[in-house]
C-alpha cells in the first residue's frame, strides 16, 4: 500500500492548503532515498477524519506462520482482541518524498518477506493512551524535535512505566500515491510501485486500509473506559520535512468491553488534528 518512491515528473504544480500557497517545479523534491536537497520539502500529516471513519473492534485468530504474529503486531499466535483503523498520511507540501528503488536505502528500509516488498521501518508509531496521559503527552511534547531522543523520549518512557502509554507500537510503510488529497495536485500519480520506485507526490495520500494487516492495536481485556488512540507519522525525523509539528492525529473514543453474547464497541468522542 504505502511505500517512500517519489519520481515527480510534473514540470510544476501549484498548491495551496490552509491559506497557505506554494510553488513547486521539477527540483520540488527530495533526492533519492528522502535526502534532503535545494529543492522544496514535503510535509506529511495524518487525515484525522479517516482516522475517526473506521475505528472498529474485532476479534480475530492468527496462525504462527502469520504475518501478524512473525512481524509482532501481536504478540502471540491464537485469538485476540483487535481495534483496527485507517491510516492516511497526506504530502501537504511544496516537495515531493522521493525514495526511488528502497533497496538501495538500506538504512530506511528492510525487505518484509511476508508482505513481498520493502517497508520504511517505523514510519509510523500507533500509541494507545489514558486520557490523563495523552493530556500530559501534548502539553509537554516537542514535535519539532523526535521522539527517539531529548524530553521526548523521557516523556514517553516514563508514560510506559506509569502505563499511561497503555501500547506504543511502531509500523513499517511502504509509500505511494494512493489517493489524490488536494484539488490542485496533479492528476496523475507518481509513485505507484512498492518494489521500485516508492514516494509520494505533493498533494497525494498514502493510504493503509483498516482492513489491511497491521492497521491495530492489540486491546485484549481493555477495560471499559475513555482512551484516545494516536497515530504518529515519521515520528523520529528520519526524513526531512519542511514542518514536523503536524505529524500527529488523534481520536478521543469511549470503549465499552464485551459481555456474554454483547460484543465490545466504540464510540467516537473528539477528533483531535
Amino acid at each position: 500500500m504505502s511505500v517512500v518512491t517519489f519520481r515527480l515528473t510534473v514540470l510544476s504544480v501549484s498548491m495551496a492548503i490552509l491559506g497557505v500557497f506554494a510553488a513547486a517545479s521539477a527540483s520540488a523534491q527530495t533526492g533519492q532515498c528522502g535526502v534532503a536537497g535545494a529543492g522544496s520539502l514535503p510535509d506529511f500529516i495524518v487525515d484525522a477524519q479517516d482516522l475517526t471513519a473506521r475505528l472498529v473492534v474485532s476479534y480475530e485468530k492468527f496462525a504462527p506462520t502469520s504475518c501478524a504474529v512473525v512481524e509482532e503486531f501481536v504478540n502471540s499466535p491464537g485469538p485476540h482482541q483487535l481495534l483496527r483503523f485507517t491510516t492516511t498520511t497526506p504530502n501537504i507540501g511544496a516537495g515531493a518524498l522521493v525514495i526511488g528503488d528502497p533497496a538501495q536505502c538500506p538504512a530506511l528500509y528492510e525487505f518484509s518477506p511476508c508482505h513481498g516488498h520493502y517497508h520504511f521501518h517505523g514510519y509510523a508509531v500507533y500509541r494507545l493512551w489514558t486520557e490523563a496521559g495523552y493530556a500530559n503527552w501534548v502539553t509537554n511534547r516537542d514535535l519539532t524535535q523526535p521522539t527517539n531522543g531529548g524530553s521526548n523520549a523521557l516523556l514517553l518512557t516514563k508514560a510506559e512505566k506509569t502505563k499511561d502509554l497503555l501500547l506504543g507500537r511502531k509500523q513499517g510503510f511502504c509509500f505511494r500515491d494512493d489517493v489524490k488529497f488536494l484539488p490542485t495536485a496533479s492528476d496523475t500519480p507518481a509513485f505507484v510501485n512498492c518494489m521500485d520506485n516508492q514516494g509520494l507526490s505533493p498533494g497525494w495520500s498514502d493510504v493503509y486500509d483498516y482492513r489491511l494487516d497491521g492497521q491495530y492495536v492489540q486491546i485484549d481485556n481493555l477495560k471499559s473506559g475513555v482512551y484516545v488512540i494516536e497515530n504518529h507519522v515519521n515520528p523520529e525525523h528520519e526524513l526531512p520535512e519542511s514542518n514536523y509539528s503536524n505529524n500527529t492525529a488523534a481520536v478521543r473514543f469511549r470503549f465499552t468491553a464485551g459481555k456474554g453474547s454483547t460484543p465490545a464497541t466504540v464510540e467516537v468522542l473528539e477528533v483531535i488534528q
